[in-house]
């Protein structure tokens, strides 16, 4: 929790006040580290990994979903299997989780405001939960939300491109690249016909 609060916690002077902002919903941060322990297995040679990027963390831990469970009913509903109630007890007496069966849900509604999502995968020996830092607000406009989501982080269009992924006119993509760049959330470079978008 110190390295998160180093890293993905900042302050901003505003006005006489000074505001804490977070770069990712600490929320949802302390719910799937508290799950990965909860819920691992722990008969395996394996450690929880926290992994922090710049743009996302993500956090692994020993062992698939139980058996008696589904991955919809896992990631989308409140139903859960505790493999470690002990430990789930005395993270619940400590009220480092609230409820049983809520962590998945908890982590979505942190995001609920937000244009990034956290993502849920599973594999036949680990679970990884992946949570995007919030830089993007769902304040955006419907066409905003089209392009930004025709693009990722490692991939640049063209407007051409942006006009055949989105389904847009040639004036309305031209305004809506213009808008996402006046906001600083993609940049353009190259001239011409040799244009690009690419978020920044």
């Amino acid at each position: 929790m110190e390295t998160f609060r180093k890293y993905y916690q900042y302050e901003v002077v505003e006005g006489a006040r000074r505001e804490a902002h977070e770069r990712l919903p600490i929320t949802a941060f302390r719910e799937a580290l508290a799950n990965s322990l909860i819920h691992r297995l722990w008969d395996v040679a394996g450690d929880v990994q926290v992994s922090m990027f710049e743009d996302r963390i993500e956090i692994t831990s020993p062992g698939p979903l139980p058996e008696e469970l589904s991955e919809e009913e896992y990631w989308n509903r409140r139903v859960s299997i505790c493999r470690n109630p002990v430990l789930a007890d005395v993270f619940l007496k400590l009220h480092i989780i609230e409820r049983f069966g809520t962590g998945t849900l908890r982590i979505k509604e942190a995001y609920e405001e937000y244009l990034q999502q956290p993502r849920f995968e599973q594999t036949e020996h680990y679970l990884t939960i992946t949570l995007p830092v919030i830089d993007i607000p769902m304040d955006l406009s419907l066409d905003e939300k089209a392009v930004l989501g025709a693009m990722n982080s490692s991939m640049s269009l063209n407007r051409n491109e942006v006009q055949a992924l989105t389904g847009m006119e040639r004036s309305k993509a031209i305004r809506t690249l213009n808008s996402l760049i006046e906001k600083g959330l993609i940049e353009k470079y190259g001239e011409a016909k040799a244009t690009q978008y690419k978020k920044t």
